[in-house]
């Protein structure tokens, strides 16, 4: 952000002129409580980007496209209340450092809205579809929370899963189990297992998520 104190910048109508000259200029949404209660759910990894589908509603969605024009999601905007930034990280003694896999972008952040153009690669961001196409999706945190947590554990077992040729089988008998000690639903369960599957492109899908089962 340009503006000084930009967490407080509240522009009038009557100001907008005063701050969009006519030449390329980005915009930024104020989350959180200044915009009603608007998150980010940030996509860092492409992990993430295969799996958002499986664990986030339908909401306003955008991304940008890269060098050969193939889009990317990054970023789903939704409406959640009294919810923190939270960012999920991959640990270093797996990943050598550690990685940010997916953030929740909330009170006291901003996001670079579609239009405008991104700071390190010179592309543009582009919805997947206009806001006044399809709705806003609302949340509740503790959902939201959970949903996030889910999707960041499987997107970094996405990216470990070519490495476990030859143990795959026996690795997903130990993630239901452990997902079943964990408290979660038999649904749920088989439900994370099929995106993960699914995402890494399993070639015996069908019967590891028979094992599961």
């Amino acid at each position: 952000p340009t503006v000084s104190d930009w967490p407080n910048f509240r522009p009038a109508e009557d100001t907008l002129p005063d701050y969009f000259n006519g030449q390329q200029q980005n915009i930024g949404a104020l989350l959180g409580p200044a915009s009603q209660g608007l998150v980010d759910v940030d996509l860092d990894w492409p992990e993430t980007e295969l799996l958002a589908d499986a664990f986030l509603p339908a909401s306003w969605r955008f991304g940008r496209r890269d060098d050969v024009g193939q889009f990317h999601l990054r970023h789903v905007l939704l409406r959640c209340q009294d919810i923190p930034s939270t960012d999920w990280k991959a640990p270093a003694s797996i990943f050598s450092k550690p990685l940010s896999i997916v953030q929740i972008l909330a009170k006291g952040k901003q996001v670079v809205l579609p239009g405008s153009i991104h700071e390190d690669t010179g592309q543009e961001l582009f919805w997947t579809a206009e806001p006044a196409e399809d709705a806003l999706a609302e949340m509740p945190a503790d959902q939201l929370l959970q949903a996030v947590n889910r999707l960041a554990g499987t997107a970094m077992l996405v990216r470990l899963w070519p490495d476990l040729e030859g143990s795959r089988h026996e690795v997903a008998l130990a993630l239901a189990g452990a997902c079943h000690h964990a408290g979660w639903e038999h649904a749920d369960i088989e439900h994370m297992a099929v995106a993960l599957l699914t995402a890494a492109h399993d070639t015996e899908k069908r019967d590891r998520a028979k094992a599961v089962h």
